[in-house]
């Protein structure tokens, strides 16, 4: 048991890391006879979540790094063969990130975690539509929260141009 602080949202948040770090630990040893890292994990899940193929700022996105990091990191994996880049038909701007048979495979065995059914074992079912729908509930107002933040940025940004011309 630890100290309880005083912020209730500051408690919570201790409380949200201290269960990331206790299941992060145990699942990077789990994967490790895969050969790929926790963040080259997470860009395959992110690849299979997708509706549609993510570009690598998309992908960035999900993954909580900036381009170029993606960009080193996909790279990597495609040299690994687990993902292909392609650039877009429409905008050759845009490189659109796709998973391969080999990504497929590695995905498959992510899929089924010792770790993580061990961990949620506890939860009944009415537990697990609980908490999903709580951390939907959190993840939304993260997610407004951010895009609200780059809008104004972009706005400040915007008004100071127009200050300086």
């Amino acid at each position: 048991m630890r100290n309880k602080f005083p912020d209730e949202d500051f408690d919570l948040w201790i409380l949200f890391n201290e269960v990331r770090f206790l299941l992060f630990s145990p699942r990077d040893e789990e994967i490790k006879p895969l050969k790929i890292t926790h963040s080259q994990a997470w860009a395959l899940v992110a690849i299979k979540a997708s509706k549609y193929p993510l570009t690598v700022t998309e992908l960035s996105h999900w993954l909580g790094c900036k381009p170029p990091t993606a960009t080193v990191l996909l790279n990597r994996m495609e040299e690994s063969s687990l993902i292909k880049k392609e650039r877009d038909e429409k905008n050759h701007k845009l490189v659109k990130v796709y998973i391969t048979e080999t990504g497929e495979r590695i995905f498959k065995e992510l899929s089924h975690s010792q770790v993580v059914s061990d961990a949620f074992k506890v939860l009944d079912s009415s537990d697990r539509e609980q908490l999903r729908s709580l951390l939907e509930k959190l993840r939304g107002q993260i997610i407004s929260s951010i895009l609200t933040k780059r809008k104004l940025g972009k706005q400040s940004v915007d008004s100071t141009s127009s200050l300086t011309s």
